[in-house]
């Protein structure tokens, strides 16, 4: 239809041409500049624009997707396929495109997307872990990225966020390269607060930078609330994320940190992230790791988690039982238990499709891990990747909650802690493609 719509103006313009743009009949027309101007810019959004069309068209070929699919996903009909959406982007950047296969609301049982290469009418799979949102997933190509953007939330509340994947020759499949999501607005309105915040990326998609702009509905206030700096590194194939300062009236360490508040220390600094300047950002950082380590030291003075018998764990009701452990080990545990800080949790070591159990190691809480996170890169700047947390041992810091094997699968992170909430996901990873992972299971303490 676009294409119509172009050949119909240029005919429109070779006639206005024929005719004469100084007549008084066209004297409130377009001049032929601006039908010129009007006529590029529609090439130009045709050319960015990625196509994106319905299973009803261009049928024989998408048959033939289907058969491919079947053979693959063979709980996946008919009539499911033909509720999803297709986007055709060239993601291997080699001059044709591949086809992702999508939906909204999960329509057709569809809950993470599915990439496809066709190399002269041989179709196959590009292994890939690509969530599926709710309400939105479109895609892109752009500065050599796919680019997801999603629609996700409730009643009320929608969040727009973007990930970003890329195809590297070294890897068989997608890589996810970033270590969560990126917001790019959020819109909130309820009786107590009515605001939309949106995210302006300034910058390529290699080295750019995210300023966020929140308005208040009600009042039309606008303030700048957050800045981050995200930068891709072509070695380890990860961007490095940094806070940038948008005023220096956070509270430096001493202020808040009492000697036995570490998790009110931890979230301080997370809520007040952008109200450091770099140097009092580092120092905080810097002092709060360290005060994690006199903590470690005061309830593990032998460097680690005192000897737990495997009689003391239950499997079938993923229980730590204190009372059978000797009492010299009860404080520390009892200690780790009650923080919001650390958790206690049962190892099992996935390696090449096998699972094995594994004795009792010590976490962080996740969510408290992600408000700690910003510190690593002051207080341990020669890490060589973003995820890398050798330097917090006995600490086994997760690098992210299970969802699925392919999730697991298709990562480039080496020697993963995986979180799993119930001991049915540790055996999903029986037979998959595993190497060296630790699999970490929270346990629920009881006897004390």
């Amino acid at each position: 239809m676009k294409k119509m719509l172009i050949v119909l103006m240029i005919v429109s313009l070779t006639l206005l041409s024929l005719i004469g743009c100084s007549s008084s009949k066209y004297a409130n027309s377009q001049t032929e500049e601006e039908m010129r101007e009007q006529i590029r810019a529609e090439l130009e959004a045709q050319q960015q624009s990625p196509s994106n069309t319905t299973m009803n068209q261009d049928t024989e070929y998408m048959d033939k997707v289907f058969q491919f699919i079947t053979s693959e996903y063979p709980e996946y009909t008919r009539e499911d396929f033909d509720k999803w959406d297709y986007f055709s982007l060239d993601i291997t950047c080699d001059g044709t495109d591949e086809i992702i296969l999508s939906t909204t609301y999960w329509d057709g049982k569809l809950e993470r997307a599915i990439v496809i290469m066709d190399d002269q009418g041989q179709l196959s799979e590009i292994p890939s872990y690509i969530p599926l949102a709710k309400y939105e997933n479109n895609f892109e190509m752009k500065d050599g990225f796919l680019v997801h953007k999603t629609k996700s939330g409730g009643p009320g509340a929608h969040y727009y966020h973007m990930n970003l994947y890329i195809h590297h020759d070294s890897y068989s499949y997608l890589l996810n390269t970033l270590d969560s999501s990126i917001l790019i607005e959020e819109t909130v309105s309820a009786p107590m607060e009515d605001y939309q915040t949106k995210g302006e990326i300034k910058g390529t998609l290699k080295d750019f930078v995210i300023e966020y702009t929140k308005t208040d509905n009600q009042t039309d206030v606008e303030e700048i609330i957050a800045k981050d700096s995200y930068r891709f590194d072509t070695g380890v194939l990860f961007f490095w994320k940094k806070p940038i300062s948008i005023s220096n009236t956070a509270k430096n360490f001493e202020q808040v940190f009492n000697g036995n508040n570490l998790y009110e220390t931890i979230e301080y600094f997370y809520n007040n992230l952008y109200q450091f300047d770099d140097n009092s950002r580092e120092d905080f950082s810097i002092k709060l790791m360290n005060a994690i380590d006199q903590d470690l030291l005061k309830i593990l003075p032998m460097g680690d988690l005192p000897y737990i018998s495997d009689d003391a764990y239950n499997i079938a009701t993923n229980e730590l039982d204190l009372s059978m452990i000797g009492e010299y080990a009860k404080d520390s545990l009892e200690y780790i238990n009650n923080s919001r800080v650390y958790q206690l949790a049962k190892l099992f070591y996935a390696d090449d499709g096998e699972v094995v159990e594994g004795g009792i190691g010590l976490t962080f809480d996740y969510w408290t891990f992600q408000m700690l996170k910003p510190a690593l890169n002051y207080a341990y700047p020669d890490r060589h990747s973003p995820f890398e947390y050798n330097d917090l041992h006995p600490i086994i810091a997760p690098h992210f909650i299970f969802y699925s094997v392919e999730q697991v699968e298709n990562t480039h992170i080496g020697y993963l802690n995986i979180l799993v909430y119930s001991y049915d996901d540790v055996k999903k990873l029986e037979g998959a493609n595993t190497w060296k992972d630790i699999l970490l299971l929270p346990v629920e303490v009881v006897g004390y």
